[in-house]
């Protein structure tokens, strides 16, 4: 049973309490997929460095999963990677055993990407009627459709100090056994700040790095970079044994990648990175621990610094917090914001008060005014030093009766206790926007709470890959877990996470439901005084297989671990997605704000071996970047 939330009045918010609430929690139906003691997700990933510093707030996954595959860290930097369909199953190795992976993903499963699979499609056919039925339409929305993907290219970061931090692998089906998977290793860079890798949400050859030092005296007094936008043909690497390395040694700064920099604060650290719309990935957001988020423009740069268009205080005149760090960015790139026509992003989700305060923003308008603070929620009854996983999925899917109005996607955003078996379906208020096939998110009308029994320390969505979804059937929505005892894929069905009665309450001032309180916030943040415009010990037990008679764990260096498999709704198809290169056989359009044009061609030195092609391999489907700084004696290639 849901708890209702009051009505999306700009500038109000609601303080919910589980603890409070009449509603009984519902417990998903669990799948195991391994059993074995996990460890929180303390953003340093390295046993030596963690006994003498504290831990990073992070939004980095232990897992990543897409339609075809589950990849899950396990201990001493390995990573077990196993397929949904046939249990088929590989180890990564590659990262120090002395480190943990601080994150994980494949491509094209961000929450800006945009596939037509799954739930999905649902989403699609939705917005085609929209646009059928309503004059005018202006069939955008599907371009907006939350992702279900599909890839075979898996990252992962190891921990601080880590030899080779970011590790780039293409997975696929053994020749020659049917109970084993492949991997091939593409790319190895040894950049060991790496803290976080989010994925370009469409071109393979392009991610977003994150990174944290310690020291931060080794910036000096004038600025750091906080994050680095990669592109994998244009850094200065060697080959070897089939695969591309690129080593900066001690380097604090990524040459070959352009620089996010910032004043170099002791607060001005950075904690997540998201990308924009999917149509055109121009620009970037970050979070950092001094309350402030910040706005990029990726077409304002010189090929080694990005310029900071916009900052934003989205602490300011909330409620006085010891922790104003912002733990958690996303932009909801599927919707339009309920107050501007005129917003060069989407609306934006910001977490604070280590994700136990999410505040929904419109998009940051293009005239240079602050964005608009339109809902808060705040989550009651957690222990403040516990900081909470927050990932966003699809509404499940249940037809709307004839007699109904018309559907109108939705989302919910997934607020997972660290320290408690509870997660909390916080749902997004959306409606159609006039005239059009577009979504507007409002604010949030109810919260679902779900007993999971086990502490969550990282989730992701588990998208399917099955095509053809219909209208008049129900679409459950599945999720990836990593929890304190085991790794299981969890199933959210529409009943479990369906709208409360409108008798329950929730909607006035005096008529609250249980558990909820209302507070008020100022409806904007002024420019002057928010708003510059700018050019635990844990011992690792034995990975055991899920049954009632197994007979105990196998050989060490399997890392005693035996998956078992995962069902899914639907069987896989013979070499299903073997290459993602299908993906973008249909690419979104090409951005169309100007971007600099490429230098002239680079002199380039001359190696003995033939030279693989430049980047991952993968076609190149936007404009290159401005010239990086040429760097002596390395080899240098060009984009494609």
């Amino acid at each position: 049973m849901s708890t209702p939330l009051p009505s999306s009045t700009i500038g109000s918010g609601a303080i919910y309490s589980p603890s409070g609430s009449s509603s009984s929690p519902q417990q998903p139906r669990a799948a195991p997929v391994a059993h074995f003691a996990s460890l929180i997700n303390d953003g340093i990933g390295n046993d030596v460095l963690a006994k003498s510093h504290p831990a990073i707030p992070t939004s980095g996954r232990l897992l990543a999963a897409n339609s075809k595959y589950i990849a899950y860290a396990v201990k001493k930097g390995l990573v077990r990677v196993i397929d949904r369909h046939t249990a088929a199953k590989t180890l990564l190795r590659g990262h120090a055993d002395q480190t943990r992976i601080v994150d994980a993903a494949f491509f094209g499963t961000e929450g800006t990407s945009q596939r037509k699979e799954g739930i999905s499609a649902l989403w699609n056919q939705l917005c085609n009627n929209a646009t059928t039925s309503n004059d005018g339409g202006g069939g955008n929305a599907p371009q907006h459709a939350p992702p279900a993907a599909a890839s075979d290219v898996l990252a992962t970061v190891g921990g601080m100090k880590d030899s080779a931090c970011v590790l780039i692998w293409k997975i696929k089906s053994s020749d020659d056994d049917d109970n084993e998977l492949e991997a091939e290793k593409l790319f190895e860079l040894r950049y060991p700040h790496a803290t976080r890798i989010v994925w370009h949400p469409f071109n393979p050859n392009r991610f977003l790095l994150l990174t944290r030092t310690y020291d931060q005296g080794e910036w000096g007094n004038s600025q750091r970079s906080v994050a680095s936008i990669v592109d994998t043909s244009r850094l200065n690497k060697t080959f070897k044994d089939g695969y591309a390395l690129c080593d900066c040694g001690d380097d604090k700064v990524l040459n070959g990648a352009a620089q996010f920099y910032v004043s170099a604060n002791e607060n001005t650290g950075a904690n997540d990175v998201a990308w924009s719309h999917v149509k055109d990935a121009r620009h970037v957001i970050t979070g950092h621990d001094d309350g402030k988020v910040r706005l990029w423009d990726l077409t304002k740069n010189d090929g080694s610094t990005v310029s900071c268009v916009h900052e934003l205080d989205v602490t300011s005149g909330m409620e006085e917090s010891p922790d104003k760090r912002v733990t958690r960015v996303l932009f909801l790139s599927q919707y339009e914001s309920a107050v501007s026509n005129e917003s060069m992003t989407p609306p934006f989700i910001v977490g604070t008060d280590s994700n136990q305060t999410i505040t929904l923003w419109s998009g940051f308008p293009s005239n240079g005014d602050a964005p608009q603070r339109l809902r808060v929620f705040r989550l009651a009854d957690v222990d403040p030093t516990s900081l909470v996983s927050v990932e966003m999925c699809p509404s499940p899917y249940r037809p709307p009766v004839p007699s109904s109005s018309p559907l109108v996607p939705s989302s919910f955003l997934l607020l997972a206790e660290r320290k408690k078996g509870c997660v909390h379906a916080l749902h997004l208020d959306t409606e159609w926007k006039e005239g059009t096939s577009a979504v507007v998110v409002k604010g949030f009308d109810y919260v679902s709470t779900l007993n999971v029994v086990h502490p969550i320390y990282s989730l992701c969505i588990a998208p399917t890959e099955e095509s053809g979804a219909s209208l008049e059937e129900e679409k459950d929505v599945e999720l990836c877990c990593v929890q304190s005892k085991a790794v299981q894929v969890l199933t959210l069905s529409a009943a479990m996470c369906a709208a409360p009665s409108k008798d329950v309450g929730g909607t006035e001032r005096g008529d609250l439901a249980a558990g909820v309180t209302l507070i008020d916030l100022p409806s904007e943040v002024s420019d002057e005084e928010a708003f510059e415009d700018f050019e635990d010990e844990y011992e690792m037990e034995d990975e055991v297989e899920y049954s009632t008679n197994h007979s105990g764990g196998v050989d060490d260096d399997d890392v005693e671990e035996t998956p078992v498999a995962v069902p899914t709704a639907t069987a896989a198809e013979p070499n299903a997605f073997s290459n993602w290169l299908g993906a973008i056989a249909n690419p979104i359009p090409v951005p169309s704000a100007p971007v600099p044009a490429p230098a002239p061609p680079v002199a380039t030195t001359k190696v003995k071996s033939p030279t693989p092609p430049p980047g991952l391999g993968f076609p190149t489907i936007l404009p290159p970047l401005p010239p990086a700084p040429e760097v002596s004696d390395s080899q240098f290639l060009s984009p494609m």
